[in-house]
C-alpha cells in the first residue's frame, strides 16, 4: 500500500489451500493512516479468529496463509 490515506483491503475468499498473500505499508504512511485487512467482505472469514487485523506502523507488513477455512498470519514485519 502506498497511499497517504486510510486503507481497507479484503483478502480473497476461498483461494487454493496454502495460498499466501502479503500486505505491506510500502509508502510508510500506516503510523498516521491505519491499514485494515479483512478476512473477507462481510466478516464471514476470519484472520486468526478475528474479522480483521491492522497495520499501524510505518513500513509494517503482514503475510497471510489460507488453510482452507480461514486466513492466519504467518509472518509479521
Amino acid at each position: 500500500v502506498n497511499n497517504n490515506a486510510t486503507n481497507t483491503i479484503n483478502l480473497p475468499t476461498g483461494p487454493v489451500i496454502g495460498r499466501r498473500v502479503g500486505v505491506q505499508d510500502y509508502g510508510g504512511f500506516a503510523a498516521a493512516h491505519t491499514i485494515t485487512i479483512n478476512g473477507a467482505a462481510g466478516g464471514s472469514i476470519n484472520i486468526n479468529g478475528a474479522t480483521s487485523t491492522t497495520i499501524t506502523t510505518a513500513y509494517g507488513a503482514l503475510d497471510f496463509e489460507w488453510d482452507g477455512t480461514k486466513w492466519f498470519i504467518c509472518a509479521k514485519f
